[in-house]
């Protein structure tokens, strides 16, 4: 991945995530719980699975993400750069590219 500015990557972060806030919650919001725990026609999770299975996560991962620049000694930078590992997993998690199936642990309701 080529260098980014930093600004403008958690600006355009967090313009993305307010996106999908305001997107899930057009939706989703004045569905009936009937629909929301609906199970999905092939056999997958219903809406309602699929969004305590985002909300568990965001639960574990937000924290770590928090502690982690928390505890961050490196000096300031304007670019970020990432690694080739991080390309593989954000390419692996993109739904235009990542195309495998990957096992998550079934949500608690």
């Amino acid at each position: 991945m080529k260098p980014v500015n930093s600004i403008e990557l958690i600006n355009r972060l967090e313009a993305q995530v307010e996106e999908h806030l305001s997107e899930a919650i057009k939706v989703y919001q004045n569905l009936t719980n009937e629909e929301l725990n609906k199970q999905a026609p092939d056999g997958g999770w219903s809406i309602a699975q699929c969004l305590d299975h985002l909300n568990s996560y965001g639960d574990y991962y937000i924290p770590k993400m928090a502690e982690g620049m928390e505890d961050f000694k490196g000096g300031s930078s304007s670019t970020f750069t990432s690694t080739w590992l991080g390309n593989y997993f954000t390419k692996m998690l993109d739904p235009a590219t990542g195309k495998r199936k990957m096992k998550a642990l079934a949500p608690i309701l």
